[in-house]
């Protein structure tokens, strides 16, 4: 009888497909115990209405839309970064065949001790049957691509687009987007048309963790945590003058600002040049300066009616100048 029921359960586990996409699946931590929480929904017409995740030890239990809402910001700069590194940056880019084969074999090894805590877990009853083959089916998917990728040569992108007509795409899509006050629009609109599936194949690819916490007597999101992986890529961009940065500073329209990597006079007038072939745009310099708490501002009074696209530290030809200044792309 024993051995007919652990037969069955295996059936059952390997006929098992998941009806329910849970966006935030292995990445939820309770508030009080810290444990993952796991995803549930009632079904029926409107089950994507009622997504929930509930802690197994505490009983408490968040809506899946209430994360959304609490992390829309996140989410939609994170639409915004797939679209440009992916679509766009990806033919500019180019990755290290060995630096790329050692970060999958990392990753690989991760999954496979994902793997064997979840069959631990279920082993010990912490985890149910629907949660254990949720989670082993997705983690076994992604081992399979990982593997596909180490066992394809196909890795290396070559060099052959001028980088400064993606950061042109990117900065006349701000422009057009600021003037039109309609900012974020276009990541908005390419995140309804995602699948679900795809939907939470990006906080997969990008999110380590989200971590719950009581406020007020209400949970809230408290902190996201992003992978490892995501956080030395964005650097890397970054440096290389792939991608900006946000800053803490605030345009008047509310949007924050971006901060480039430092470039030469030359190399901010040749892109100056090149981006006003489309808009009218205003180009300064002002001066970084620190306030009496070593807080950074910059030194200029912005007219009401500008907006600014971006903010780019200028490198100076002097090694030895104490004073950084800032080239300013406004509208």
């Amino acid at each position: 009888m024993w051995l007919d029921c652990q037969n069955q359960k295996g059936k059952n586990s390997r006929n098992y497909t998941r009806s329910i996409v849970y966006l935030f699946l292995q990445k939820v931590h309770c508030s009080k115990c810290h444990v993952l929480m796991a995803g549930r929904s009632p079904g029926g017409n409107k089950k994507y209405d009622y997504v929930y995740y509930r802690c197994h030890n505490c009983k408490m239990h968040i809506n899946e839309n209430e994360i959304i809402n609490q992390i829309k910001k996140i989410i939609l700069d994170l639409v915004e970064y797939d679209f440009l590194v992916r679509d766009i940056f990806a033919p500019v880019l180019v990755n290290q065949l060995s630096d790329s084969k050692d970060n999958l074999n990392k990753e690989l090894n991760n999954l496979n001790k994902q793997k064997s805590r979840i069959k631990e877990a279920y082993k010990n009853g912490v985890v149910e049957l629907e949660e254990f083959a949720e989670d082993i089916k997705l983690i076994d998917s992604k081992i399979k691509n990982i593997v596909e990728k180490l066992n394809s040569d196909n890795i290396i992108i070559e060099n052959s687009l001028d980088l400064d007509d993606k950061n042109l795409y990117r900065d006349i899509n701000k422009i057009k987007q600021i003037k039109i006050n309609e900012y974020y629009k276009d990541q908005i609109m390419l995140w309804i048309s995602w699948s679900k599936e795809k939907q939470q194949e990006l906080f997969m690819k990008y999110i380590e963790s989200i971590e719950l916490e009581m406020n007020n007597g209400k949970i809230k999101v408290g902190r996201v945590n992003f992978k490892k992986s995501f956080l030395q890529e964005y650097s890397t961009l970054f440096f290389k003058n792939v991608i900006d940065m946000e800053t803490n500073l605030v345009s008047n329209n509310n949007n924050s600002i971006n901060i480039t990597y430092l470039q030469t006079r030359e190399e901010i007038e040749n892109y100056i040049n090149k981006l006003r072939k489309y808009y009218d745009i205003d180009y300064y310099e002002v001066e970084v300066k620190y306030d009496e708490n070593n807080n950074i501002y910059l030194d200029y009074e912005s007219n009401k009616e500008d907006n600014v696209i971006k903010i780019i530290p200028i490198k100076e030809n002097k090694k030895f100048r104490n004073k950084l200044n800032c080239g300013v792309i406004a509208v």
